[in-house]
This record gives C-alpha cells, structure tokens and sequence, in this order.
C-alpha cells in the first residue's frame, strides 16, 4: 500500500509536494534574513546560533521533502520552529514576551496543512513547551525575557486554555473541511469510474466490429498496466496509460469492415488503409482533454524501435514510452491467441520471439519486465 492511502481525503488535497516545499523555503530563508538582521545590530549570542540552526535544518528537510516524505518534513519543521521559539523565549533575546503569539499561529499552520489527526500533537506539543518554561522559571532554572518578566500562574493558565480552545476549534472546522474533501473525492471517484466503464464499453464494441479475439483488450490493458507499475509509473499516468490501450485501435472505426475482414493477404491500398487507423485514433481522441496522454498510445502504438512502424516511422525513445510498454502487451497477448489467420503460440514461442525482437521491435528493458513479471507470477503460483 502506498504512502498516499494512508492520507486522509483533507492531506491528499492540502499537503502535497509543492505546498511542503513552499513551507519550508518560506521558513528557511525567513530565518536566515532575521539570522542576518538580528547579527547585524547584536552580533553573535545564541539567539544567533539557533537561528542559523533552522535555517540549517530547513536544508536537511528540502532532502526529506525531496525523498517523498512530506508528512515527515511537516511535522519536522513544526517541532524545529516551536523548538527554536521556546529556546528564544527562554534566552529572551530578540523574540521576548510576543513570541507567544506565535504558538497558536503554528496550530493554525500546521493543523490546516496536515489535518485533524495532528491537531492533537501539536496542540499539547505547544502546551507543554509553556508548562516547561514555566516549572523551570520557578525554579530559577531559566529567566524567561532577560529576566525582565515573570511567568505568573494565571497568565500561563489562561494561555494554555487558549491554546487548547484553538486546537478544539481547529479540530471542528478541519473536521468538517476533511468530510467536504471527501465527498469531492467520492464524486470524482465515481465519475472517473463512469468514464472508464464508458471506454470499456466502447473497446468492447470495436472487438465485436473487428470481431477481434474476445477479451483481448482488456487482457492488454491489464498487462500493460502490470508493466507500467513494475516500470514506476503513479497513479495518474497509469489511467491515462489504461485509457489509451483500452482505446488503441479505435481508428478503425474508420475503415471498412470488408478490409477489416478480409481473411486473405491484403492489396497494397488495403494495408494503407489499415496503417491510417492510427492517425484516425488520434483524430477522434484530438479534442477531448481527458485523453491527451492516452492518445500517444493510440497514435504511436505500431512505430517500432528499428524505425520500421508506422505511421511517423519513430526510432528509440522518440516513441512515446506508454506506447513501447504497449506494444510489448499486445504482441504477447495476440500471438498468444487463436487467430483466423494464425494458430495461438506457445508461451515459449512467445518469450522467445520478443526476446528476438528486443532492440529492433520492442523496448528491451520493457521486454525484461515482462521476464520479470511472468517470473514472479511463476513464482507465486509455484508457493501456493
């Protein structure tokens, strides 16, 4: 399961990527200029040390945000920064008694970006820093603002009260932000599902026109979304690669079913006719924006590494990847398949023709994840 199922519908929306990395800029460079300023007139303290200390830590962060773990840079530059506010409230130089202020602005931030389930944390995070401080100026341990403020008992406690009605408030809204989110992704669930269920619908028919072998374009599009996923693909690619081989030979819909059904060699005419339906696809598939991506399939699914394919005659990576994971599916499911024109081969046959062909026709490293895959569904078949 990946990180993102564990999100909530609020998370997947809010904390993302760009808005981590946003935050953290933000908090590095706003260190780093008060760092500057506060230098200039004061020179070096601890004041000073700590707050080259975030602007340091901000950097680690960029690399943890960058290895995909964005929860975890969030939580981390939130207890950094109320780490570094504590530490200056207690020194009291440069932030002095208004830093409190900026413990429920953190709650704010920090709840909004990561949901009602942290709300918690970083409400009592904040509250025991303040009972900290204050158990320790009791003590003389620390002098809170230079020592020209004391902590008093109610103060503390009227501050802690806030705190924990801001977390209680907090935690009402995003509770009721995160049920809305919800919703809005259940609708798109549904709708995205109507969609797909529609294409399905129209591969089905072409199958029945071109009395294609029966299911072969849902076994393509399964297999080719197998190797898509062994390839790295997320989520969002995988759909739009889904699309396109599910509508990979919709062009044919332009040419006529006597060319289509043709059960003898074709005439030179014919075989033009029959290398336009990848163009036709393209065509049909032009102004629907929800198909953009998946019409390269369409379009470039016959080219071939060698540059012998058609229509564009593409070479290497020119073609579209999704395309070269596609066309190594499809050769593996029809040749595989009871044909008019020609007898179902082995697997074996299979496997050693595309192994033949890697580096002319197909993509060899697709080629090697299809080894790969069908060695492991060996493998698991094998342990059951």
């Amino acid at each position: 399961m990946s990180r993102s199922a564990n999100k909530s519908a609020f998370e997947r929306i809010v904390n993302t990527p760009r808005i981590t990395f946003i935050l953290t800029l933000i908090a590095a460079c706003a260190s780093l200029g008060i760092n500057l300023a506060y230098t200039a007139f004061n020179g070096f303290n601890p004041t000073t040390w700590s707050l080259f200390f975030l602007t340091a830590t901000c950097l680690l962060l960029f690399w943890v945000q960058h290895r995909g773990h964005y929860r975890a840079a969030g939580v981390l530059l939130y207890l950094l920064v109320t780490g570094v506010l504590t530490f200056n409230i207690i020194k009291g130089n440069a932030i002095h008694d208004v830093a409190m202020i900026a413990f429920p602005t953190l709650i704010v931030f920090t709840s909004l970006m990561f949901g009602k389930r942290y709300i918690t944390l970083v409400t009592l995070v904040a509250v025991l820093q303040l009972v900290i401080v204050y158990i320790l100026s009791l003590f003389g341990i620390v002098q809170p603002f230079e020592g020209r403020y004391a902590l008093h008992l109610e103060e503390t406690i009227t501050t802690i009260i806030m705190l924990l009605v801001t977390g209680a408030l907090l935690w009402v809204v995003v509770n009721l932000i995160e049920r809305t989110a919800q919703k809005i992704i259940h609708s798109e669930f549904e709708a995205e599902r109507a969609y797909d269920l529609t294409l399905e619908a129209w591969a089905q028919a072409l199958e029945l026109r071109q009395r294609e072998v029966k299911g072969h374009s849902q076994r393509v599009t399964a297999l080719t979304v197998a190797l898509a996923e062994r390839l790295g693909y997320d989520r969002e690619a995988l759909a739009q690669l889904r699309r396109g081989a599910l509508l990979h030979d919709i062009g044919k819909m332009g040419i006529t079913e006597k060319i289509l059904h043709k059960p003898g060699p074709l005439s030179a005419e014919e075989w033009e006719a029959i290398t336009r339906h990848t163009c036709m696809g393209e065509e049909i598939l032009r102004d629907i924006p929800a198909l953009q991506e998946a019409k390269k399939v369409v379009c470039c699914h016959h080219e071939r590494i060698d540059g012998q394919g058609y229509p564009l005659k593409m070479t290497g990576e020119e073609i579209p990847e999704g395309s070269r994971i596609f066309a190594v599916a499809d050769s593996w499911d029809m040749l595989r398949s009871e044909r008019p024109y020609s007898p179902a081969w082995t697997d074996e046959q299979t496997l050693a023709h595309l192994q033949k062909e890697a580096g002319r026709q197909f993509d060899a490293r697709v080629v090697a994840a299809l080894l790969d895959l069908l060695a492991g569904q060996n493998r698991e078949r094998q342990e059951r």
